[in-house]
């Protein structure tokens, strides 16, 4: 059964897709350029475009490690409720600056921080986050979500997969099409993998070591 809503939205995909034209390589819009990205790097997000049915998808894909970190920064900030990142209290201005990105509203009147973020916060912040590592387990599985809007569709998709270049990058959005088309899967194309705890703090021992040797290498 046919939803008008969709079918009107499709259509208007489709001819969005024609009126504006974009590079594609092997069905492929390529964004990002890999050429410093080392061959045994841990790679966390990226974005491609291809095409279904005469319209156009985008694919925002986020490995499994990406998710779970944003879990440890969650429950972080959560920690570090009440701890300022300014070294001064606010002080109230004379002035008025609107446009000022120090300026701080205040139902009151304006007010004016006097010092910028502290090294020391971001320090805080980190420490914060290695114990929530620690001591916090979470789970990350596969997933994967569509959006529909008029300019065609956005394919969320949570999945363990390493792009380090464009032929890594095609292969995923191979897995991607597959996907959107019911052809495939989840669990026929990742099957019961679950990223945890253990795989976290397995790969910050490997980033600390790379860290440690000056390798170039990281945090997310």
């Amino acid at each position: 059964m046919k939803i008008p809503a969709i079918d009107n939205l499709m259509r208007a995909a489709r001819s969005y897709h024609r009126q504006h034209p974009l590079q594609f390589e092997d069905g492929v819009h390529i964004v990002h350029d890999y050429s410093e990205v080392k061959a045994n790097e841990m790679t966390h997000w990226d974005i491609a475009r291809f095409i279904v049915n005469d319209y156009r998808v985008s694919l925002i894909w986020e490995h499994p490690r990406y998710v779970y970190y944003g879990q440890i920064q969650a429950v972080a900030a959560q920690r570090m409720v009440g701890i300022s990142p300014f070294r001064d209290s606010p002080r109230r201005s004379n002035r008025i600056r609107r446009g000022s990105r120090r300026a701080w509203i205040r139902s009151g009147g304006l007010y004016e921080f006097s010092s910028p973020t502290t090294p020391e916060y971001f320090d805080q912040m980190r420490e914060a986050q290695r114990a929530v590592g620690d001591e916090v387990p979470f789970t990350v599985s596969p997933s994967m979500s569509i959006k529909r809007y008029r300019h065609g569709k956005d394919l969320y998709l949570c999945a363990p997969f390493e792009v380090r270049n464009q032929d890594d990058l095609k292969r995923l959005v191979a897995i991607a099409r597959r996907l959107a088309l019911r052809r495939s899967t989840l669990a026929e194309e990742f099957g019961e993998f679950s990223y945890t705890q253990a795989d976290w703090l397995r790969e910050r021992t490997i980033v600390d070591a790379l860290k440690a040797t000056d390798s170039g290498f990281s945090d997310p």
